[in-house]
């Protein structure tokens, strides 16, 4: 039986190994081995549950992680991008051994503050409140919308402002290239991402700061939003990819309809209605 890889986000790990949600561990377990789902695992998971200070916590975790994901290990390296057998212990030992020179989510996680959000989402006139009631396509479009008319004040000779967010995902990703291109020397050559799922994630912060189900303040501070971004370029290797953050979920599903990637969104309930609807008819 050819089986679809389904991303699971560490919060859908955690609750289930310990106790929150024993419904949907018997769930994952009987679509594991009745079909149609398998559920691979990434370093970004593993150092999400793991703690260098809980050893014995950390194995439970690792076990459990082999056992669901039956030692398929999707890898996001510098230098290798796909699926391969390996056991998530083997992964948690090596996670920290590769040092490219920089912690992207220390550097970048209020590089602009939550303040200074708000005010960017006041001066384009964008309500949360309204784009969170919009689906994807329908925000994308109002946002578009408020870049292509706000009236900017440019100096002559200054480039042309972002009139969509295409645009400024452009600005944005070239400055970024740039300024941190040699990052990784050493390492071997780079692997590459599909074209179409280059710029996912800043189109995935751009959602954020926009406010396209943005982070509240508390977790905004945490940078959790540079940690999802990255999660969501992994899951779009996969069919589908689920979490409990409904925040998460609705950004990526955007991002993924924009780009022109098939991978689905899930929250956990909505996973779980879709597990029962399809065990059920395959009883």
């Amino acid at each position: 039986m050819e089986r679809s890889a389904i991303y699971l986000d560490s919060n859908v790990v955690i609750d289930t190994i310990e106790g929150r949600d024993d419904e949907l561990m018997g769930l994952l377990f009987r679509s594991l081995y009745l079909g149609p789902y398998c559920y691979p695992f990434s370093a970004e998971l593993v150092g999400e549950i793991t703690d260098l200070d809980r050893e014995e916590r950390n194995q439970a975790r690792l076990m459990y992680v082999e056992d669901l994901s039956k030692r398929v290990y999707f890898e996001n390296s510098f230098t290798n991008i796909g699926f391969r057998n390996e056991r998530p212990q083997e992964v948690f030992a090596t996670i920290n051994d590769v040092d490219i020179g920089i912690d992207f989510n220390d550097t970048f996680a209020n590089m602009i503050s939550f303040d200074q959000v708000l005010e960017l989402r006041k001066a384009y006139k964008l309500d949360p409140g309204s784009l969170n009631n919009m689906k994807p396509r329908e925000a994308l479009n109002y946002i578009n919308n408020a870049l292509e008319n706000y009236e900017y004040e440019v100096a002559e000779g200054a480039p042309n402002p972002p009139r969509s967010i295409k645009d400024m995902i452009s600005t944005v990703s070239a400055i970024c290239e740039e300024s941190f291109k040699n990052v990784g020397e050493g390492l071997g050559t780079k692997a590459e991402h599909d074209a179409s799922k280059k710029d996912l994630v800043m189109f995935f912060s751009l959602l954020d700061s926009f406010g396209y189900w943005g982070d509240p303040r508390k977790k905004y501070k945490r940078g959790s939003r540079l940690v999802d971004a990255q999660h969501a370029l992994v899951g779009s290797y996969f069919s589908a990819i689920v979490s409990r953050d409904p925040h998460f979920v609705r950004k990526a599903e955007a991002a993924y309809e924009y780009m022109g990637i098939a991978t689905k969104a899930y929250t956990t309930d909505e996973f779980k209605q879709h597990l029962f609807s399809i065990l059920s008819d395959g009883s």
